[in-house]
């Protein structure tokens, strides 16, 4: 299960920590209970795969991770590869955390004024750059916006836009789909899809 949050989640800028410390600290106790064997090496992988993950993607907390993972990585040949996606991850960081703010003032906007312009705009231009071809994120913000705006049709157009686009899974195309005819069962486009 944390798996699957973990795929979209576990992106989150700010929020990313909630998800990937739980996980890890449970990884981590099966770990430290663990006699040397074949199962050892394995839950190893393990915590080494959700290490590496957490501190390949851009979030706030990633120098802390980074740090962390330094300190309970004894191979030093891993380290080094791992270290280089993590180079890649920080540089991001900037760019993800002002995509986060602006995020939340076209929010507040939306929310005092009842103006989707500043949202449509944010998510449809800035999202797909710091995206790229990476769907999950496209995910995270349109379920965080849609789980407030549920019946707004130019969200829903423009992330089923991203849907046919960039979504490579068929049955999380069709999840989408189904939402979006549910909550917008009068707009023709989405039935057809």
């Amino acid at each position: 299960m944390h798996e699957q949050v973990l795929q979209v989640y576990g992106l989150d800028v700010n929020r990313s920590h909630k998800f990937w410390e739980p996980y890890l600290k449970f990884e981590l106790s099966i770990l430290e209970g663990m006699a040397e064997s074949e199962e050892r090496g394995k839950q190893i992988a393990r915590v080494r795969s959700i290490y590496r993950r957490r501190v390949m993607f851009p979030t706030s907390d990633s120098l802390i991770t980074w740090n962390e993972y330094c300190e309970w990585e004894r191979d030093e040949a891993e380290k080094l590869r791992v270290e280089q996606r993590h180079k890649q991850a920080s540089e991001k960081i900037d760019t993800m955390v002002t995509f986060e703010e602006r995020f939340q003032e076209a929010f507040g906007e939306l929310e005092a004024q009842s103006d989707i312009a500043p949202m449509l705009s944010l998510l449809g231009v800035d999202l797909q750059t710091i995206a790229g071809e990476n769907f999950n994120y496209l995910l995270l913000y349109f379920e965080r916006i849609l789980s407030e705006y549920t019946l707004n049709r130019d969200l829903w157009a423009l992330f089923l836009s991203y849907t046919d686009d960039l979504c490579k899974k068929k049955e999380e195309r069709q999840r989408i789909y189904e939402k979006a005819t549910k909550n917008c069962p009068k707009e023709l486009d989405f039935w057809l899809g």
